[in-house]
């Protein structure tokens, strides 16, 4: 009862100092749009952005979730708002959870809209500018990259042992995930499972802090006596964390977006298990091969590396693909310009004006000859 007291508290806090947040934008906004520095197409996106600001400071979050100009900031990450059916009848989206993810999208909107105005500086508009400074606090703080291929994570786990977060760092590409932010979060939620969206640091920066602390303090804890962690452990995390029904089974939906899976595998209950199963098992494996020992780190973490190696595996195989030879062939057979069309040498061509290529298309010309005879006709 105690911890779910705090949990409240400190989610309490979080969208009160989210509410703050977002209020002040909503002051610089209107404050901007009085001085009338927005004109011509920008002023069509900058007041979507105003009222979508000013919308979700509404009270009632379900009415405020439900309208058409809300709905685009969190149905892409978390689907439509709507009950359950089945056996999970009853549960419904968490409305806070959708309200955080529309915040952070918007937000990252207006961060956008601000980076293409010069006249939107920090000594008249500093909350404008602190969510601008937001998207390069990575940058700023040293924040390593996320790795973007296997080899990359392994290489990292095996120089840093995981101590500094690996693979949380800078966002990834959009090219590997489509929202990259809310990715970054939902992994951050399988690191560390006590912690719920809503309650994850607002800035990057303190969220990937918040995962090294994490486990500095497990490695600490785990200094005199290491535990024994087996594949078994790794593949309950993950199947906890697939089956939780909390907030209309949000992370098994994120998981099963995130997977890239079939339509016609979503509700194979097969389908995630085999997944865990190849994820957890590759990895120890590429672990053995090579040679990284001496991570001090916990199910979950080791979950949450075994998850994200399987994607880049994944991401890795989708770019490859087939590799389509008809071209290829072609350009090969035409090297020496003997294949296919032939072209006059320039000195066999005559003059510019004689050149097919510059003359006018044959309809133009029947066209032409056929104005000209009517034209004669009537003379």
């Amino acid at each position: 009862m105690l911890l779910r007291q705090r949990a409240l508290a400190v989610l309490h806090s979080l969208c009160s100092n989210s509410r703050r947040t977002s209020g002040r934008l909503e002051k610089e906004l209107k404050k901007l749009d009085g001085m009338a520095l927005i004109v011509g197409d920008d002023q069509t996106e900058f007041q979507r952005l105003t009222d979508a600001v000013c919308m979700l400071q509404g009270p009632n979050w379900k009415e405020v979730l439900k309208h058409l100009s809300i709905k685009p900031l969190y149905k892409p990450q978390c689907g439509a708002l709507q009950a359950r059916s089945g056996p999970f009848a009853g549960h419904r989206q968490n409305l806070k959870y959708l309200w955080v993810v529309a915040c952070r999208k918007l937000q990252s909107q207006v961060a956008t809209f601000a980076e293409l105005h010069a006249e939107i500086i920090e000594d008249n508009y500093p909350w404008l500018c602190q969510v601008k400074k937001e998207a390069h606090d990575a940058v700023l703080n040293s924040l390593p990259e996320m790795a973007v291929s296997p080899e990359q994570l392994m290489q990292t786990l095996k120089d840093t042992k995981g101590e500094n977060g690996a693979p949380f760092g800078r966002l990834p590409p959009s090219t590997l995930v489509p929202h990259p932010d809310h990715f970054v979060r939902r992994v951050a939620c399988l690191e560390l499972p006590d912690a719920f969206y809503a309650h994850l640091p607002v800035s990057h920066v303190d969220l990937v802090d918040k995962v090294v602390q994490h486990r500095r303090s497990r490695a600490d804890s785990s200094a005199g006596q290491p535990a024994l962690i087996t594949t078994a452990d790794i593949k309950n995390v993950l199947h906890d964390s697939s089956t939780d029904c909390w907030s209309n089974e949000a992370k098994k939906c994120w998981l099963l977006d995130v997977l890239n899976t079939p339509t016609r595998s979503r509700n194979d209950p097969e389908y995630l298990p085999q997944i865990f199963e190849t994820a957890v098992t590759d990895f120890t494996q590429a672990l053995l091969d090579n040679g990284v020992t001496g991570l001090a780190l916990s199910a979950s973490a080791l979950a949450t590396l075994a998850l994200y190696r399987y994607i880049l595996v994944a991401a890795q195989k989708k770019r490859k693909g087939p590799m389509l030879l008809g071209p290829v062939f072609r350009l090969l057979a035409n090297a020496s310009g003997t294949a296919r069309k032939q072209y006059l040498p320039v000195e066999r061509c005559g003059e510019d004006v004689e050149l097919a290529a510059n003359c006018m298309p044959a309809y133009w010309r029947r066209m032409q000859n056929s104005v000209e005879q009517q034209w004669r006709l009537h003379q």
